[in-house]
C-alpha cells in the first residue's frame, strides 16, 4: 500500500505549488488508499482524522530547515494551538494526538508533552516518510506501550511480525541447507547447544510447538523445531531492543529524537549495518551511558554481512515496516499500572505454551509480586539492595524499583523535618 500511495503522490507532486494544492494532493490519495475521510474546515490550514492533525504549507516553504520561519509557524503557531484545543473539546489527553507538518518536500511529526509541543526531524518526501504518515492515519492516534497493543501490532497474527519472522526463517533455512560452514549456521548451532541443555523435548512436545507457532518455514527436518524457536527468540530480542532504543531517545539520552524514525531513510545495507553497530554492538546504549545492555551476539545474525542479497533485502524491508509502526508509539508515558511488565506478556504471546512448560518457565503473576514485597517486612526500600538471580522479565526487580521511586516522590512532597 505504501508503494502505491508514494507512486501516486509522486506523480502529482510536480504540479503542487500552493498550500491548497499540497493539501488536496495528499488528502485525496490518503483517503482513497486508506479508505478514510479527513475533516477539513474552510479557511483553516489543517486537516484531521481522529487524533491525527496535519498542517499543510506551500511546496518547499520549510526550505529543508527546522529553523525556517514557516516551519516554526507550522509547529508552534498552528499545531501547538490545534492539539490542546482539540484535546479539550474532545476530552482526550493531548499526548494521544499526532501532529504532522507537510510542505510537499518534507514531513515532520510533532507530539505533545507535559511541557508543550516537541517535533522530530524534518523527513524528506520519500516512500518511508509517506508510509509513516499512512501508518499514523491507520493508527488514528498514538499507541500506548501496553501488552495488548504490542501483541496486536507485533505478535504472530500481525502483518509486521509475520513478515519479519517469515523473512528470518527463510534466510535461516537457506543457511542451514547450504554446504560448508557459515556464521549464521555457527550461531544457530551455538544456540541449539545451549538450548538443548535445558530442553529435552519429546516428539509430542515438538508437535505441539509446531502447531502453536503459525509460521511456515522451509527448514531442514532435523532443524525444524529448533529453527522455529531460534527465529522466534531472535525476533523477540529484536523487538525488545528496539523498544529500549525508542525509550532512550524519548528521554533525551541520545542524539536522535526518535531512533526508529532515523532508520527509515537508510538503504538496506546501511540499515542493517547501523543496527549491527548501534544496537547489537551496543554503541547506541553505551553512548547513553548504559553499559552491558546488549551482550548476547547470538541473536544478531539477522544483520550479519554473510546474509544473502535476497535475504538482506527482504529482512530490511520487514524491519522498516516494524520500525514504522514502533516510531509512533508513546514512549513518554510508561508509568501507568497498565504498562507494567509488558515484556512478560509479549514474550508469553510469542513463545508457545508447550515450550515454556518444557523449559520450566512460569512467570510470577503481578498480584503475587505485590504480596511477596508487602510481606518482605521492608520499611525503607531506598536502603534495600535487591537481587533476583532468576529474574526472567524482572517482575520483582521492577516492583522494587517502583517502590524506591515512590519513596523518593513521598520524600520530595514531604521532606523530613
Amino acid at each position: 500500500m505504501a508503494e502505491a500511495l508514494f507512486r501516486k503522490l509522486s506523480k502529482d507532486r510536480p504540479h503542487w505549488g500552493t498550500e491548497e494544492e499540497v493539501r488536496k494532493g495528499w488528502l485525496k490519495h490518503l483517503e482513497n488508499e486508506l479508505d478514510i475521510t479527513f475533516h477539513a474546515e474552510r479557511g483553516r490550514n489543517d486537516a484531521s482524522y481522529n487524533q491525527v492533525i496535519i498542517e499543510f504549507k506551500d511546496k518547499g516553504l520549510f526550505k529543508g530547515s527546522v529553523k525556517s520561519a514557516s516551519f516554526k509557524e507550522a509547529i508552534y503557531d498552528r499545531l501547538a494551538k490545534y492539539i490542546p484545543a482539540r484535546a479539550k473539546a474532545e476530552g482526550i489527553p493531548e499526548g494521544e494526538y499526532i501532529g504532522i507538518a507537510i510542505d510537499g518536500d518534507h514531513v515532520c511529526f510533532a507530539f505533545w508533552r507535559t511541557d508543550g509541543i516537541v517535533h522530530r526531524h524534518l523527513l524528506p518526501f520519500n516512500e518511508s516518510s509517506v508510509e509513516l504518515v499512512a501508518q499514523a492515519c491507520r493508527d488514528a492516534k498514538r499507541r500506548a506501550v501496553i501488552a495488548e497493543n504490542l501483541v496486536q501490532d507485533f505478535g504472530h497474527s500481525s502483518g509486521v511480525g509475520a513478515a519479519l519472522m517469515a523473512a528470518l526463517a527463510s534466510e535461516l533455512g537457506a543457511h542451514l541447507k547450504g554446504t560448508g560452514n557459515n556464521k549464521v549456521r555457527m550461531l544457530f548451532e551455538e544456540w541449539r547447544t545451549l538450548f538443548g541443555q535445558v530442553a529435552d523435548l519429546t516428539r509430542a512436545q515438538e508437535e505441539a510447538i509446531r502447531r502453536a507457532v503459525p509460521l511456515a518455514a522451509h527448514l531442514p527436518a532435523k532443524d525444524a523445531v529448533a529453527g522455529l524457536l531460534f527465529v522466534v527468540h531472535t525476533y523477540n530480542a529484536f523487538v525488545m531492543k528496539m523498544l529500549a532504543a525508542e525509550i532512550v531517545s524519548e528521554h533525551g539520552l541520545s542524539a536522535y529524537p526518535d531512533f526508529c524514525e532515523h532508520l527509515l531513510g537508510l538503504e538496506d545495507g546501511d540499515l542493517l549495518q547501523r543496527l549491527n553497530e548501534e544496537i547489537e554492538r551496543s554503541a547506541f546504549f553505551e553512548a547513553a551511558r548504559i553499559k552491558g545492555f546488549v551482550e548476547e551476539a547470538v541473536f544478531a545474525w539477522y544483520a550479519d554481512t554473510s546474509l544473502s542479497t535476497k535475504g538482506r533485502t527482504v529482512i530490511a524491508a520487514a524491519i522498516r515496516s516494524l520500525v514504522t509502526q514502533l516510531a509512533l508509539y508513546r514512549m513518554d508515558d510508561l508509568g501507568a499500572a497498565r504498562s507494567r511488565d509488558v515484556l512478560k506478556s509479549f514474550y508469553q504471546a510469542l513463545v508457545p505454551d508447550p515450550l515454556r512448560k518444557a523449559l520450566g518457565e512460569f512467570y510470577t503473576p503481578d498480584w503475587l509480586v505485590d504480596v511477596t514485597c508487602d510481606r518482605a517486612g521492608v520499611t525503607a526500600w531506598l536502603k534495600v539492595r535487591a537481587l533476583d538471580p532468576t529474574c526472567g522479565s524482572g517482575s520483582f526487580l521492577l516492583e522494587v524499583i517502583r517502590r524506591k521511586r515512590l519513596e523518593v516522590t513521598c520524600l520530595v512532597k514531604t521532606p523530613p523535618v
